[in-house]
């Protein structure tokens, strides 16, 4: 028998992860961190409808789980699901949430949507409210250039990349 390969290796080995954290859920069914721990690992790997899965469960358990409607709110962005995540962001007050974070998400689900100057505002505002949080800052350049070539500003758009590059020159 050959040993895996290293890519094999990660593979299994993330595998090994999302088995345990899942029968980790199980036998803490209350715990929404390991939900959150749960379905970034089946993301991670591939899992996407699982990840999804795991999220919905947890808020079906803890509506008030804010951090599951964050992530949620994000991966049915990037799967495309705009109107659920329009609806799921919907139902998350704006003070459970950091300014940033939640104006950050608003203007994702702009993104989704299509309303690209309203994302750039939003995008805008979580910017300033990031002050400390570079991350958070760097995230919101990056939307408000793609919003911007999306609108056709092509030179706002590469002005916004160079800003971004410029504020963080790794």
């Amino acid at each position: 028998m050959m040993p895996a390969s290293g890519k094999e290796s990660t593979e299994l080995r993330q595998q090994q992860i999302v088995r345990h954290l899942s029968q980790q859920v199980r036998d803490a069914p209350e715990s929404s961190r390991l939900r959150l721990m749960a379905a970034h690992a089946e993301w991670r790997i591939g899992r996407k409808s699982e990840a999804v899965r795991t999220l919905k469960s947890g808020i079906a358990r803890d509506p008030q789980s804010w951090d599951l409607q964050e992530v949620l709110v994000d991966y049915l962005v990037q799967l495309r699901q705009p109107q659920a995540a329009r609806d799921t962001f919907d139902r998350i007050p704006s003070h459970v949430l950091a300014d940033g974070r939640w104006l950050f998400l608003q203007g994702r689900v702009q993104m989704a949507a299509g309303q690209w100057n309203r994302a750039v505002s939003s995008f805008e505002q979580a910017h300033g409210f990031a002050q400390r949080d570079q991350g958070l800052q760097q995230r919101s350049r990056m939307c408000q250039a793609i919003c911007r070539r999306e609108m056709g500003h092509s030179s706002d758009a590469v002005d916004a990349y160079r800003s971004m590059l410029q504020s963080n020159p790794a």
